[in-house]
């Protein structure tokens, strides 16, 4: 039997509304939900105990975002490329850490997207396709990862085998649901430019090895269209016990699945169709966060009563615990330029 829960509003609109609101992870030392909005160009924090929300405008559209062991510094992966910010107050001081060449890689729309550390806290951030005529994405992405000793890689994501004609693309169109299982020997992956384009909706889980942040073996993990369910795989995350939770861009809900495939409960989000990330977190690691946007509400199947809370951050206790967020090993390098 499925559970439902309901989840409800942290703050009214006109205190925190987010565009595209997106990469969101509990900071345990903080006590603090941090996420971005990738077109409002802001780093957001949320703290649960005081009903507060902080946030700091940047240059470019922040993608994704992830803690390392310098509680004020953080990765935030740009148009421009993966970049480590310093938070000093409202300040903030960058240093751009690579690819080199992205900002001329990332043209007509492509841009980063999504991404998670792993439990070894390397980053692994894939990217957003250049949109065509008919509104799909171009599969032309990589997915780059930032390695523990500072170099960054582009990972091999193909498809070997012959699940689905479009598993065979070296590159993806649209990165989503990245998350690791709780011992880090799994990673998920959903390429959302695929039922853009008329392919099915479908999770893979990747062996992932942890001494050296390879993926390899893909298999089909859970199937939307097989199951009926309504929505668009979006971010995700893993609880403690292998669970994966995501947001269902377009359906109101975010999903948690067993790692057998078992759909086990559904999170419903009244007056929003639009859920783009989810993440555990709270004292005791047992409140679901999800963000959401006020992009695509229509094209998602929006109508009056879906779309009353669009933009807002949501929370819903759960019956499960959640897992504290990896840290990428990093300390503070001075000197980077002031943005």
């Amino acid at each position: 039997m499925v559970a439902t829960l309901t989840a409800t509003p942290v703050l009214p609109l006109e205190e925190l509304c987010t565009t595209l609101g997106e990469s969101a992870y509990w900071d345990v030392e903080a006590g603090k939900l941090r996420f971005v909005d990738i077109v409002g160009n802001k780093l957001y924090a949320y703290e649960p105990s005081m009903k507060k929300v902080e946030s700091w405008d940047v240059p470019e559209g922040p993608a994704a975002l992830a803690g390392t062991t310098d509680a004020n510094t953080f990765l935030v992966a740009y148009e421009s490329g993966i970049t480590q910010v310093r938070v000093d107050g409202k300040s903030l001081s960058s240093k751009l850490l690579g690819p080199p060449g992205m900002k001329e890689l990332n043209v007509n729309g492509r841009r980063f997207n999504e991404g998670r550390l792993d439990r070894q806290g390397r980053l692994v951030v894939g990217g957003f396709g250049t949109p065509q005529s008919d509104g799909a994405c171009a599969f032309e992405c990589d997915t780059f990862q930032l390695q523990l000793d500072g170099t960054i890689r582009i990972l091999d994501m193909g498809f070997r085998g012959d699940l689905e004609p479009y598993a065979s693309r070296p590159k993806h169109g649209c990165a989503n649901t990245t998350c690791f299982s709780p011992d880090g020997s799994k990673m998920y992956f959903h390429d959302t430019a695929v039922p853009y384009t008329g392919g099915p909706r479908r999770i893979y889980e990747y062996d992932y090895d942890p001494e050296t942040g390879t993926p390899s073996n893909p298999k089909l993990c859970i199937d939307m269209d097989a199951l009926g369910l309504m929505g668009m795989p979006d971010s995700g995350t893993v609880d403690a016990e292998g669970g994966i939770w995501f947001a269902a861009c377009g359906s109101s809900s975010v999903y948690r699945f067993l790692p057998d495939g078992t759909h086990s409960m559904t999170v419903q989000l009244p007056g929003c169709c639009v859920p783009t990330c989810c993440a555990i977190g709270g004292k005791d690691l047992d409140t679901l966060y999800v963000t959401s946007m006020t992009q695509y509400v229509q094209e998602m199947g929006g109508t009056p009563e879906t779309s009353t809370h669009v933009g807002a951050l949501f929370e819903a206790k759960i019956p499960v615990k959640g897992l504290p967020e990896p840290k990428y090993p990093l300390p503070y390098l001075p000197g980077c330029e002031v943005l």
